[in-house]
């Protein structure tokens, strides 16, 4: 009988640093630099469909370039058809395979926006810069998951409110590195649309990596050049023009190519804020 307690007091000993050693070897994985995950976010009933995006940074000690899309977003006196944000830059350090960061409010490129009530009935917030949440862990070398907790700014007012915490997954992708005779050649025209108001062209050369272009903004006469470059490995926009007769004041262009180069979204800021921008090639 006592052999039989020690027998089972042994047994239970070792399963218990088995237990331990399983969740420190999960606490402490570190996913592969470079690295790019997607997959989804389960909004139930709140939007059709959304999808999250982020990169291992090169040293594999951050995540970066976090995107998100949220498609039909439906809440109590709003709705949109679309919701997209790219923030290229570096989001929170990975520590012990898990990660935290504050986020701003979503609504950078918006498509098919509609308000139904004022801003004044909806339940707002004012600091649209840090506002939101995403938490993850790394599940294995190829899978991470967590929640984010998500609110939108409110189109050309100073508020943001709450959409809701959901739960999200991602997969590792495939990090094959494009092959020099994959990469695209030439040159692509895109037509540039500001909140539905066309605006003009961006010219993208791929053997070169520049972009050069011309933006009408407000009136015929508020013509500016702007000029930059992109990176081909990501796709990113980068660009930066002079606006105004006295031209002092500088506009900066932001935003991603589309992977098939048919399209491309992001963000025009100067003096007065910040717009969406959508381009369709040509």
């Amino acid at each position: 009988m006592i052999r039989k307690q020690i027998f089972f007091f042994l047994l239970l000993i070792i399963i218990i640093f088995f237990v331990i050693f399983l969740v420190t070897c999960i606490g402490n994985i570190k996913p592969t630099p470079g690295t790019s995950f997607s997959g989804s976010i389960d909004m139930g009933n709140k939007a059709s469909s959304a999808t999250i995006s982020f990169k291992i940074s090169d040293d594999g000690t951050f995540i970066e370039n976090l995107s998100t899309a949220i498609i039909d977003l439906k809440v109590d006196g709003l709705t949109a058809g679309r919701v997209s944000d790219n923030r290229n830059t570096k989001l929170a350090l990975i520590e012990n395979g898990k990660f935290s960061a504050s986020i701003p409010a979503v609504g950078a490129i918006v498509e098919n926006y509609k308000i139904d009530k004022s801003p004044s009935e909806f339940q707002t917030v004012t600091d649209i810069d840090n506002i939101g949440q995403i938490e993850g862990k790394f599940l294995s070398l190829n899978k991470s998951s967590g929640t984010i907790k998500i609110y939108m700014w409110l189109i050309l007012t100073d508020y943001a409110v709450e959409i809701g915490e959901f739960f999200w997954e991602a997969q590792a992708q495939d990090t094959t590195q494009t092959t020099e005779n994959e990469k695209p050649t030439g040159t692509i025209t895109l037509t540039i649309d500001c909140m539905g108001v066309p605006l003009g062209e961006m010219i993208i050369d791929f053997d070169s990596g520049a972009i050069t272009g011309s933006l009408n903004y407000e009136d015929e006469i508020s013509i500016f050049d702007f000029s930059g470059s992109i990176d081909i490995e990501t796709n990113i926009i980068t660009a930066s023009g002079i606006y105004g007769e006295s031209s002092s004041e500088s506009i900066s262009i932001e935003g991603v190519l589309s992977s098939d180069y048919d399209s491309a979204e992001g963000t025009i800021t100067y003096s007065d804020g910040e717009f969406p921008w959508t381009g369709t090639a040509q």
